[in-house]
């Protein structure tokens, strides 16, 4: 952040600063550092060119929508879930991680039905592909919504194709815990 301020002084792209805010924004979001992130949040929207490519502008969306989660405002963060998802795949991504977001967005939100039916779109446009991290990362979101809807059947096979895949991404720790509650 310190870097990205000096270089915002001799710049006339005020990208560098706004991404170094948003992703430190993010940050303390996700260690429950509130204050400070709404803070950093502040000053990214401030800097933020509503004319940008959507690549520069997911940033502060993906921002927006970790302080609204981490602050419990269910309604900010499905909206800005939508909105990240959607710059995402306007920029030319999968949209799988920015999905994920927005499936525990819905899921915060008492929304299970919108999350498995997101989860399963997800995991079904990354299946036969070479996206095979974001794949074992949609089927952990995917096994989360089927449970919250308590549809043990349709949780077991995910639970099965999700666990192949868990050791090799490191997310045995989220599949693990979804197959406890299984």
């Amino acid at each position: 952040l310190a870097l990205a301020r000096r270089l915002n002084a001799e710049a006339s792209d005020r990208f560098h600063l706004y991404h170094a805010l948003a992703r430190a924004a993010s940050a303390a979001a996700q260690t429950d550092d509130l204050a400070a992130a709404r803070a950093l949040l502040d000053e990214a929207q401030r800097l933020e060119d509503p004319a940008w490519p959507a690549q520069r502008l997911l940033w502060g969306a993906e921002a927006g929508q970790w302080v609204a989660r981490m602050s419990g405002d269910t309604d900010q963060a499905l909206r800005l879930g939508h909105r990240l998802l959607a710059l995402d795949r306007e920029r030319g991504g999968q949209g799988a991680i920015a999905a994920g977001n927005l499936i525990d967005a819905e899921l915060a939100a008492g929304r299970a039905a919108a999350a498995a039916q997101l989860g399963a779109e997800v995991v079904g446009a990354l299946q036969g592909t070479r996206h095979e991290f974001d794949l074992a990362f949609a089927r952990v979101n995917l096994l989360a919504a089927l449970l919250a809807q308590d549809d043990v059947a349709g949780a077991r096979p995910q639970a099965r194709s999700m666990w192949a895949s868990a050791a090799m991404f490191d997310l045995q720790h989220a599949a693990a815990a979804y197959l406890a509650l299984l």
